[in-house]
């Protein structure tokens, strides 16, 4: 798989300048997706701290029916602020709690119990996130990459590692 150029856009996490990127394309009603970013969250940790590596996570508004309440979902994430990555730990393990929800009850449920607003002006990005996983082959979430490595969600806590360590040997 040839891997293009990723856009700035999604939530990123870690500095900028760190030498390993970890860009991952999840959507929020993926059961893999969460399992994905608790365990990215304890292998990474140490890494973003260091300032070794920048994770960015992509909301990806997949096709799939059982993803369209995930899709509406990514519209209330600000990828422009703090918090974010704490309302993203919390929508992931309050999955089954809302991944039945409607549209109108999902944006409820958000307000009453998030403090969330649905963010105008982000179709753009959406937008863009889709070409690029169109763009990169991503059939199914989550879909990872990291240096020329492509991973999906049974991607082990040390082969994470072991990626990781061989790209900063060769920083």
């Amino acid at each position: 798989m040839t891997i293009t150029k990723f856009s700035d856009v999604g939530l990123h996490v870690g500095q900028a300048d760190a030498p390993v990127k970890v860009t991952s394309f999840v959507n929020f009603r993926c059961p893999f997706c969460a399992s994905w970013h608790f365990k990215a969250n304890n292998v990474l940790d140490k890494y973003v701290k260091a300032g070794q590596v920048e994770e960015i996570i992509k909301f990806y508004d997949k096709p799939k029916e059982t993803l369209e309440i995930g899709n509406h979902a990514h519209h209330f994430i600000d990828y422009n602020d703090p918090e974010s990555e704490k309302i993203v730990n919390l929508l992931f393990s309050s999955q089954d709690e809302w991944g039945n929800l409607s549209k109108e009850e999902l944006t409820t449920y958000f307000e009453e119990n998030f403090g969330l607003k649905e963010l105008e002006n982000h179709q753009e990005a959406t937008n863009l996130i889709i070409a690029e996983a169109n763009g990169n082959n991503v059939k199914t979430v989550p879909t990872i990459f990291i240096g020329d490595k492509v991973f999906d969600s049974q991607v082990s806590p040390e082969e994470l590692v072991e990626t990781i360590e061989a790209l900063l040997a060769e920083k």
